[in-house]
């Protein structure tokens, strides 16, 4: 399957006032040479937009069509924000919103329908990450184009830094997507928007625990671990279809 990527924004839509790193690379692919090129699609009301980003292309297409676009949207999943105010950036926000506050401020206040959002916390909570031996001396062994792609990747990125786990929040927002029923263990309803001046909370995901406005965020606050090491296992290559087809049947 054939899958269309554009080229999008260089840039927040206000210039970020703190320094941060290129954590995965200056095209935030790691710098991988040789992608393929690729062509312009359109699937109007039948696209679901996985946002596992900042989400400044979103918003410049927001403010660029206005309802006009939206009317074209489907679903909108996201990874990014907080529920509990934990951040991974500053104390309190959570790097894609942070990186660009206003973008996911005018996502937040355009889209009517309830986005489904996977938070920082959820990604982290327990025992959900695998640990980075078990990615860098297992699963870099799987003999597939995917694989040797994040080989490269990986090993650029994670590998000088040391990491202890694995941490793959993207993943979870996409298994999520693609199984609610096996995934998602706790999720609630509610209005969030986020925080643009707060001196220590610029970027921090705020829900009405109040109840004052309908709801706009499904807020998924917790998954079932197994079954998503199992899909992540799946994906990878490390189990066969028949096994994830017991997990499904079961």
């Amino acid at each position: 399957m054939d899958i269309p990527v554009y080229r999008g924004c260089d840039h927040s839509i206000i210039p970020p006032n703190f320094e941060h790193r290129h954590f995965h690379g200056l095209d935030g692919f790691g710098d991988v040479a040789n992608l393929p090129y690729v062509t312009k699609v359109q699937h109007p009301n039948k696209i679901d937009f996985i946002l596992v980003g900042p989400l400044t292309n979103f918003a410049v297409c927001i403010n660029m069509y206005g309802k006009q676009f939206l009317d074209k949207v489907r679903n909108i999943y996201i990874m990014g924000g907080n529920y509990r105010g934990k951040g991974n950036v500053t104390k309190s926000a959570e790097f894609n919103f942070r990186l660009d506050p206003e973008a996911a401020h005018i996502v937040f206040e355009s889209f009517t329908k309830p986005m489904m959002v996977v938070p920082w916390e959820t990604c982290i909570d327990g025992d959900m990450n695998y640990d980075a031996d078990w990615r860098f001396e297992v699963l870099s062994k799987v003999d597939s184009k995917v694989m040797h792609l994040m080989n490269t990747v990986e090993n650029s990125l994670l590998r000088p830094l040391g990491y202890a786990k694995w941490i793959i929040c993207d993943a979870v927002l996409v298994a999520a997507f693609l199984f609610p029923e096996l995934i998602i263990t706790r999720s609630r309803l509610y209005h969030a928007t986020v925080e643009l001046t707060g001196q220590h909370t610029r970027g921090q995901m705020v829900l009405d625990h109040k109840r004052m406005d309908a709801g706009n965020a499904c807020v998924i606050m917790s998954v079932h671990t197994d079954n998503y090491r199992q899909i992540v296992a799946w994906t990878a290559g490390l189990l066969g279809d028949e096994g994830m087809e017991k997990i499904l049947c079961d």
